[in-house]
């Protein structure tokens, strides 16, 4: 799928980079943000639900010449009396098994980028 572990690393940076922008271009110097409903992704078989706290981002993740979907999620854990106990975030891939023109994307599968716990001068030195 890469052909060396440094074009995995820029398209994780990448992604990386793409979630920091997107996260700061949505805040105002008021803190009100006002979140709009535009409907759900589509693939040629319907709706592609991820559930809540999604951010996607349709990218030629796997150099196929083809458009896939990865999302960024965010999961909430919490303990026996409803209290929030810990945050998780992952990235979902799906790759593109259809055309650009007509899209048709394929179970997910989570993108790791280390073994452990990664931070972020992990993914740049590669792991």
């Amino acid at each position: 799928m890469y052909r060396n572990k440094f074009q995995f690393c820029a398209k994780v940076l990448f992604l990386m980079s793409l979630t920091i922008v997107s996260m700061n271009t949505s805040a105002y110097s008021d803190y009100i943000t006002n979140l709009v409903f535009n409907g759900y992704i589509q693939d040629s078989a319907g709706d592609i639900d991820v559930g809540m706290y999604s951010a996607p981002v349709v990218f030629d993740w796997n150099s196929d010449g083809k458009k896939d979907l990865l999302v960024g999620q965010r999961l909430n854990e919490y303990d026996s009396n409803n209290n929030l106990v810990a945050v998780h975030g992952y990235v979902s891939f799906y790759e593109n098994v259809g055309t650009n023109a007509s899209p048709l994307f394929d179970s997910p599968s989570y993108i790791e980028a280390c073994n452990t716990v990664c931070n972020y001068l992990d993914v740049i030195a590669g792991g």
